[in-house]
């Protein structure tokens, strides 16, 4: 009986320590998902894994945008994307070699979003607020 308890109490000391230590290594994956600092990006989206990981840390982002071919719809990537303030003179942030999504975490304000493809440039004005925004952007 005394043989059993001790096995009892050890194995409750093991449960006792993996349960801190996948409650620590929770607490930091949901603080580090719940605040983006403004300008933090995510970029991907090309197969169903990614977009799923990318669509359940979206909600932490209120800019989405995604980049797409006008008469097919096939997503794009390889883009170089600038985002300006209204009234700022330089870009507040810029990012290469994204896509074919781009979620962006912004101050509230008026954005001017440009993005270039293969050469061609597309530009998009948007408000961005605390809730999001999305938007597509397509070249021919």
């Amino acid at each position: 009986m005394e043989k059993t308890m001790r096995i009892w109490k050890k194995l409750l000391s093991v449960l006792a320590v993996l349960c801190m230590a996948s409650s620590a290594a929770l607490a930091a994956e949901m603080s580090e998902l719940s605040y983006v600092e403004p300008g933090g990006y995510l970029s991907g989206g090309v197969g169903i894994d990614n977009r799923q990981a990318m669509r359940e840390r979206g909600k932490h982002y209120n800019l989405h945008l995604a980049f797409a071919q006008a008469r097919t719809g096939e997503y794009l990537t390889g883009l170089s994307v600038s985002i300006r303030r209204q009234g700022h003179k330089e870009a507040d942030a810029h990012y290469t070699d994204v896509g074919p999504w781009l979620y962006v975490r912004l101050h509230p304000g008026h954005y001017r979003i440009r993005a270039e493809y293969r050469g061609k440039t597309r530009v998009l004005n948007t408000d961005v607020g605390g809730k999001g925004v999305n938007h597509v952007m397509y070249w021919p």
